[in-house]
C-alpha cells in the first residue's frame, strides 16, 4: 500500500510541475490590443506600443494577413512583439511577450 501511494504522489507532482511549465509558457505573450483595419498595416505603425520603443525585425505573409515581429529597445518590461493582420477578418492582434 505505502508504495501505491508514494507512486501516485510522485506522479501527482511530475504532472504538477509539468502543468505549471506549460502554463508558464503559455501566459508570457499577453495580447495588448486589437485595433480593426482595412488593410495590412505598415510595421512601423507599432514602434512604440505600451510605453517602450521596438526595433522592426520582420515580416511574414500570405493570403491568409501579415504577421510583423519586433524586438524591444532599451529597458522595457517586454522583450518581443508581434502584430498579426487577419485578412478576412479586417483586424490585428498587437501581442508582447514578457522577459
Amino acid at each position: 500500500m505505502k508504495v501505491f501511494v508514494k507512486k501516485n504522489i510522485k506522479a501527482l507532482v511530475a504532472g504538477t510541475l509539468a502543468l505549471a511549465a506549460v502554463s508558464a509558457s503559455a501566459a508570457s505573450w499577453t495580447l495588448y490590443y486589437k485595433t480593426h483595419y482595412n488593410y495590412a498595416p505598415s510595421p512601423y505603425e507599432f514602434t512604440n506600443v505600451r510605453g517602450c520603443s521596438w526595433n522592426y525585425v520582420t515580416s511574414y505573409g500570405g493570403s491568409w494577413g501579415v504577421q510583423h515581429l519586433y524586438t524591444a529597445n532599451g529597458s522595457c518590461a517586454y522583450g518581443e512583439q508581434q502584430v498579426n493582420y487577419s485578412t478576412g477578418g479586417g483586424y490585428n492582434n498587437t501581442s508582447v511577450y514578457h522577459r
